[in-house]
């Protein structure tokens, strides 16, 4: 599952201290919904986001005081859709399953190889 890009990301409306974010994302899939609305409440200043999965759009509501809307959209903005802290609930970093994996494939390798020298060694002895 991929995370909605910030191109998908618009303002439909704004009143100070409330956007509506158009994306057309959360119109696709529930856990695009979960993920933004994660994002925006982490953000300094937001108070609530309620996304709506039939309209494709998500409510936010923050403190003027505390942010604005140049600041939630930058910041949405400036994380890419595959920033590891930005996966969707569930979805693995394959970056470190990758690592994962190469590091087994080397630990069984050098077993193997101690192996084989240690049965070399007691045959030549």
């Amino acid at each position: 599952m991929d995370v909605p890009s910030s191109a998908e990301i618009e303002v439909a409306h704004e009143v100070a201290g409330r956007l509506r974010l158009q994306v057309r994302a959360l119109a696709r899939n529930p856990q695009h919904a979960v993920w933004l609305r994660r994002q925006l409440l982490s953000l300094p200043g937001v108070i609530r986001a309620k996304p709506n999965l039939t309209t494709g759009s998500i409510v936010v509501e923050y403190a003027s005081d505390a942010t604005n809307r140049d600041l939630i959209l930058a910041s949405l903005r400036r994380h890419t859709p595959t920033a590891p802290e930005l996966r969707p609930p569930g979805q693995p970093d394959t970056r470190i399953l990758t690592t994962l994996g190469e590091r087994l494939a080397q630990v069984i390798a050098e077993y193997l190889v101690n192996r084989a020298a240690t049965a070399l060694v007691a045959r030549i002895i």
